[in-house]
């Protein structure tokens, strides 16, 4: 963007703004300084500003004043090139995704190739209703597209599987499959923070309900990442005062409905504002982001000023970012340049009325890796011999980053080959200086070999 316009009232009379200022973003919300501002004449001529080229997809212009203490406008218009965005397309996979219920990759539950309408398909996630995938996202992603249908392997006539999706919480596509069918959501996903997938039995069998993910994948631009912070694995080492019901949690939710406050009626300087807290992420990571939301209609409790800070070992802190959020709705984002934390403090230095509220937070970050090393990703490894397994707890399970699966040899073996002990062969997808291997039994840290 380059410029912006401005043609008043034919009459030049209440309203034609004489003071303006212009602010440019890429991210609704990290608005900095102005790009231009000033005073115009009070007459019917169109006003022209020009400043500084600069990439940006959001702007802001205030009138700060205008004739009569009203403000009005015959025409604005904005000055700008489009340009093109280098744009990649990535593959959801378990590497990235949250998972409740029977899910395997590259396969369908039954662990044969996935084929949907007698047509085969090599990659995605398979599942079995009720199953729910979720996977974060740092709002930057524009499109979400995936092949969906019940794998040929179960299929029985006259099921019904619905498949679902939910965007922030709020269902934005849902099929009835039945029979051969293979439909193809085609979603705009720009500004969303999380996508889940469900598939949810729609009859009264229990028998083919195993429903194919295939191809599924998010478009965006190359800045645009997965989120891979996990509240539920975070812990609160500082809370900040909280009315009964209004807990700090409610604010990590994904629930704009419910929210965090600060007492209702304070009976201390305590329990005003400034409120804060300090989390344990839960993990090492790279933090790029930190999003805040006011309560719907930024009422009581909408944070004015705030301080954010972070640490690698919770005694020594670094202050990342300070400023003021706008007193309005909608998601406002702390751009934070890829700094190492394990540990978060956010301070809301003031509020509207002395309270503190929030509908939400968020932080957007990637677990972080040794320097020099790296973990080779799930999809990249190709097993050229599998051991024995029980169904549904393949040896997938035991490289998918979720301690919550496993993998198990047959809880009843029929055999000694189902019984200890029992080998795996893979392929890393390429050469490596193989440094280390590390294994985590079901109840247990992780033992590095």
């Amino acid at each position: 963007m380059s410029g912006f316009t401005y043609l008043p009232r034919p009459d030049a009379w209440n309203g034609t703004i004489t003071e303006y200022k212009i602010y440019l973003s890429e991210t609704n919300g990290n608005w900095g300084d102005p790009v231009a501002e000033g005073n115009w004449a009070q007459n019917a001529d169109l006003k022209i500003v020009n400043f500084t080229p600069e990439k940006a997809r959001f702007l802001k212009f205030i009138a700060v004043s205008g004739v009569g203490n009203f403000v009005s406008a015959q025409e604005f218009d904005v000055i700008a090139e489009e340009i093109t965005i280098p744009q990649k397309t990535v593959p959801v996979t378990l590497d990235v995704a949250r998972v409740a219920g029977r899910v395997e990759q590259d396969q369908s539950v039954n662990q044969t190739a996935m084929s949907m309408n007698g047509l085969g398909f090599s990659a995605g996630l398979g599942t079995e209703a009720p199953s729910e995938i979720s996977v974060g996202l740092d709002g930057k992603w524009t499109g979400f597209k995936a092949d969906v249908g019940i794998d040929d392997s179960c299929k029985v006539a006259g099921n019904h599987v619905l498949a679902q999706i939910f965007a922030d919480g709020v269902k934005v596509w849902e099929y009835d499959l039945e029979g051969p069918t293979v439909v193809k959501p085609d979603l705009e996903i720009l500004g969303i923070r999380k996508l889940e997938f469900k598939a949810v039995n729609n009859d009264s069998q229990t028998a083919g309900d195993c429903v194919n993910w295939a191809n599924i994948r998010v478009t965006g631009p190359e800045s645009a990442n997965f989120n891979e912070f996990d509240f539920t694995k975070s812990s609160f080492i500082v809370r900040p005062a909280e009315q009964s019901g209004y807990e700090i949690e409610k604010a990590f939710d994904g629930n704009v409905s419910s929210m965090y406050h600060s007492p209702w009626n304070p009976s201390s300087d305590a329990e005003r504002t400034p409120q804060m807290f300090e989390m344990d992420m839960g993990d090492d990571f790279i933090v790029s982001a930190f999003t805040y939301q006011a309560r719907q209609g930024a009422g009581n409790g909408a944070i004015g000023d705030y301080r954010l800070s972070l640490s690698t070992d919770g005694q020594n802190w670094r202050v990342i970012s300070s400023g003021t959020f706008e007193k309005r709705d909608g998601i406002q984002q702390v751009a934070i340049d890829n700094e190492a934390a394990r540990f978060i403090r956010f301070e809301a230095l003031t509020g509207s009325g002395n309270f503190v509220s929030a509908a939400e937070f968020d932080i957007i970050a990637k677990k972080q890796i040794s320097s020099g090393q790296q973990v080779i990703p799930q999809p990249q490894l190709a097993f050229v011999e599998k051991p024995r397994y029980q169904p549904g707890e393949g040896i997938e399970k035991a490289f998918d980053g979720d301690p919550a699966t496993m993998y198990h040899s047959p809880w009843f073996p029929s055999s000694d080959e189902e019984r200890a002990p029992q080998s795996f062969s893979v392929y890393l997808g390429g050469q490596y200086d193989v440094t280390g291997f590390s294994y985590q039994h079901e109840r247990g840290p992780a033992m590095v070999l």
